[in-house]
């Protein structure tokens, strides 16, 4: 049945032309942007995974310690009828 449905559609031949085109057209760019990459951003970026956890769970900590929730403000009670 589909392949009934695909062969009745006309210029079917052009939608994989079409998805080639758009396929290499990205892979291309993907490609000249990492050719434009500086060393420095790919060497940071490689380092990401293997940095300190314990680092990063101090920065945590010393955030939370510095921030001071906002205290409730007291909602007046709605007046009797």
């Amino acid at each position: 049945m589909i392949k009934n449905v695909l062969t009745n559609i006309g210029g079917i031949g052009l939608y994989g032309v079409v998805s080639i085109i758009i396929f290499v057209a990205v892979f291309t760019a993907v490609f000249l942007w990492m050719l434009s990459l500086k060393k420095t951003y790919c060497q940071t970026m490689q380092a990401l995974p293997l940095e300190d956890e314990n680092r990063r769970v101090a920065e945590l900590q010393t955030r939370r310690a510095n921030f001071r929730a906002p205290r409730a403000a007291s909602i007046p009670d709605k007046p009797k009828r």
